[in-house]
């Protein structure tokens, strides 16, 4: 049996909901969201075969991220994005799969400055141990 990471960004965009948008790497060019969530840096290992049942290992970064004016300051913003979807996370359902543990590996801010915004970012980054169904 094998996995594919479009299931586990499935669940994610699920367990996440609509209240803030959810891209898989990037934002789509047509649009442009002041505060929204990229799933990025997803990775999957096989972890462990026994008797005809796979797990694997898998992680994701969430960049949670917020635009403001130059200068400006969306950390409790972000506070408030990680609050809402950190027991989402901890919820997630993959589709067609058993998920056994999720756990929190690092969370980290890398803000930045462009000409005409500041953009706070903190990227979150979670590993998922799955088994097949």
């Amino acid at each position: 049996m094998s996995i594919n990471l479009k299931y586990i960004r499935s669940g994610i965009i699920s367990a996440l909901g609509t209240a803030t948008p959810v891209y898989n790497k990037m934002v789509p060019k047509s649009l442009d969201p002041k505060t929204y969530i990229l799933i990025t840096n997803q990775f999957l290992q096989e972890y462990e075969i026994a008797k005809g049942c796979y797990e694997w290992s898998s992680q994701f970064t969430l960049e949670l991220v917020a635009v403001t004016t130059l200068n400006g300051d969306a950390t409790a913003i972000i506070d408030d994005l990680q609050e809402v979807i950190e027991p989402k996370i901890r919820n997630l359902v993959v589709p067609r799969y058993l998920v056994k543990n999720i756990s929190l590996v690092n969370s980290i801010d890398n803000d930045y400055n462009t000409a005409t915004s500041t953009i706070n970012r903190r990227l979150i980054t979670y590993d998922i141990w799955l088994r097949g169904n």
